[in-house]
């Protein structure tokens, strides 16, 4: 799936391209975007006989998660925690201009113990996109790898070490 709240217009642009390239695997987009690009996104995948699932807000993201076998997103730490929690390998653009450059530390975390692809936002382009996701999709040792390395970090559930932390501080 992609997610991406703050998502740039290219960014959205470069990834449905890759999608119709690969168009001819079995591929359903899960595809968060922001409002303005909804309709503009759900008629390009319908145009190119893409599966998708476009929407502004997924309510189920756990759902969505745990059938995903790739997630291109911004790294921000709630998807970062996610891709720990549900060891799916992941493509993650930090979003630039995110105070003091968190979302870069967020995914450098994940990129220390080789559990990402860190594609700079500048860097974004079809030939990267392309590139990336068949460096991960192609290679089946490299995802089990992967997927063994984000199981071996995982600490429960990250919503629930949240509760239960904010629950025994009241």
């Amino acid at each position: 799936g992609i997610r991406d709240a703050q998502e740039s217009r290219g960014l959205g642009d470069v990834y449905k391209r890759q999608v119709q390239d690969n168009s001819k695997k079995r591929i359903i987009v899960y595809h968060q975007c922001r409002s303005e690009d909804l309709e503009r996104l759900q008629a390009y995948y319908q145009t190119h006989n893409i599966n998708n699932d476009v929407r502004v807000f997924f309510d189920e993201m756990a759902q969505v998660l745990s059938k995903s076998n790739l997630v291109i997103s911004r790294s921000g730490s709630s998807t970062v925690n996610e891709i720990i929690y549900y060891c799916i390998p992941s493509i993650l653009i930090p979003y630039p201009h995110a105070s003091d450059n968190h979302q870069y530390y967020n995914a450098k975390n994940l990129n220390t113990s080789e559990c990402t692809k860190i594609i700079s936002n500048d860097s974004v382009n079809i030939e990267n996109i392309f590139k990336s996701i068949n460096e991960i999709i192609n290679d089946n040792e490299k995802v089990s790898l992967i997927k063994n390395r984000l199981k071996a970090r995982r600490t429960g559930n990250p919503s629930k070490n949240i509760i239960d932390y904010l629950e025994s501080h009241s």
